[in-house]
């Protein structure tokens, strides 16, 4: 890792076994990762976990859980330890010191196996973006979409187009509740970092929703 992230080498990982296909062959079976940053939160993280547990119960998919000590100060590190010895779906990252919420989400998608929101992602954009249109994911949970000729005054609705039909994709894939927030540009000057910026204020301002770069 980069950046405000520690060294790949650096960072302590227990990882979870590989998840199987159902009838032991040898193909992963496919697999959706819960990633959970945490902060000095050990009074809540037992019940957090339980909680958790139950809501997965009901999803038809393999279960990798990712949480992601972002060096928290108090018990929260021992608690997580202690229920990843009872619970092997647990892959614990810990970092050495609290880099942030953004950072440690980031550090868990780095190492997350699963690739069934990433599926539903992709199907959404399939489904929604034109023949000449430009789609890649960025990493992580972060994709970009190039989309040549269109007009300024008709973008929000085609972006809030895109936007719903990965919702759909993803709430037909019998998914947990995920959000899809779209940051967009339509200037030719530097739309990467403008959409981006609109990007965290759409997160900010609830999430599940688009922004127009300023």
């Amino acid at each position: 890792m980069t950046g405000n992230r520690r060294n790949v080498n650096d960072t302590p990982i227990a990882r979870a076994p590989q998840a199987r296909a159902p009838d032991g062959g040898g193909e992963p079976a496919e697999v959706l990762s819960v990633v959970i940053p945490v902060f000095n939160e050990h009074q809540t993280l037992e019940e957090f976990h339980r909680r958790l547990v139950a809501v997965l119960a009901d999803i038809h998919y393999q279960i990798e859980i990712l949480y992601v000590d972002d060096g928290s100060r108090d018990a929260s590190l021992e608690i997580l330890r202690s229920l990843r010895q009872k619970d092997s779906r647990i892959t614990l990252i810990e970092l050495s010191r609290n880099f942030g919420k953004e950072a440690a989400m980031t550090a868990g998608l780095d190492y997350a196996v699963g690739d069934a929101v990433l599926r539903a992602t992709a199907d959404g954009l399939r489904s929604a973006v034109r023949r000449d249109d430009l789609a890649a994911r960025l990493g992580g949970d972060e994709f970009g979409l190039l989309l040549p000729g269109l007009a300024a005054d008709h973008a929000a609705g085609v972006v809030e187009r895109i936007r719903s039909s990965i919702h759909a994709a993803i709430v037909e894939a019998g998914l947990p509740a995920t959000t899809c927030s779209v940051g967009y540009a339509t200037s030719s000057q530097q739309p990467y970092v403008a959409a981006s910026a609109a990007l965290q204020r759409a997160k900010q301002s609830g999430r599940d929703r688009i922004a127009a770069a300023s």
